[in-house]
């Protein structure tokens, strides 16, 4: 996120599938997508692909809007944008997610809770990391803290 979080009046909180990369000493690199300089902003399509699946929803629910958002929202916003780009690019991740979310909810209409199949397989501790970063509600997603925390264990 660098030393000063860039505002998202002028650079749009983007990372997707194709603009991510990751450096030979494993840093996290993306390109920057300018805002909107639009008076009704629109999410639209960028040169990648659809937009909106990668971005937050606070920040598409704020388009067209005087939004303030803190700092630390805003690295919440990067932090969601990158969790569904790794969540969609992660197949192992992904495979593993929509399996079981599906067989819950199938389960849960038939099945009282203890009654669940075990044979799914478990979420491992980097599920459960890109889990929090797509969290929708910005203020229980991941922060940056939890995820050098956790990801330095």
């Amino acid at each position: 996120m660098g030393e000063k979080t860039p505002s998202i009046s002028k650079v749009r909180p983007l990372i997707t599938p194709a603009s991510l990369q990751i450096s030979s000493r494993g840093r996290v690199v993306f390109s920057i997508v300018p805002a909107p300089q639009q008076q009704h902003q629109e999410v639209g399509q960028d040169a990648d692909g659809p937009a909106e699946p990668f971005l937050s929803p606070e920040y598409i629910n704020s388009l067209g809007k005087n939004v303030q958002f803190s700092e630390s929202d805003v690295e919440k916003m990067w932090i969601y944008s990158l969790g569904v780009t790794l969540q969609r690019t992660v197949s192992s991740f992904a495979v593993n997610h929509q399996q079981q979310q599906q067989q819950q909810r199938q389960h849960q209409h038939e099945y009282d809770v203890h009654h669940l199949r075990t044979e799914d397989a478990p979420l491992t501790p980097l599920d459960h990391v890109v889990l929090a970063m797509c969290e929708a509600n910005l203020y229980q997603r991941a922060s940056l803290m939890f995820l050098l925390d956790n990801l330095n264990m």
